[in-house]
């Protein structure tokens, strides 16, 4: 399962989750070995995925948007790991 991959992994892995406590997407420095771990719109990732991850990542939003559909946090996410 995944919570296991990531627990053997060497990889820097980064939990996307919905939370204000979380790192702010735009400050992480992702090294060239880097994973990062997404949910569903309806359930985001389980507890154990996201214990096992390296860090916890938001996509900050403003207004009174809730959460971002998965593929476009995903593309946003990816975006910032390459830039």
């Amino acid at each position: 399962d995944m919570a296991q991959f990531l627990k053997k992994t060497t990889a820097s892995s980064y939990a996307c989750v919905v939370d204000n406590d979380a790192e702010k997407i735009g400050s992480i420095s992702f090294n060239n070995f880097s994973i990062a771990v997404i949910g569903n719109e309806a359930n985001g990732l389980t507890k154990k995925t996201v214990d096992a991850c390296s860090m916890r990542v938001t996509v900050p939003m403003k207004g009174r948007a809730e959460s971002l559909n998965a593929a476009a946090a995903a593309s946003i996410v990816m975006w910032e790991m390459v830039k």
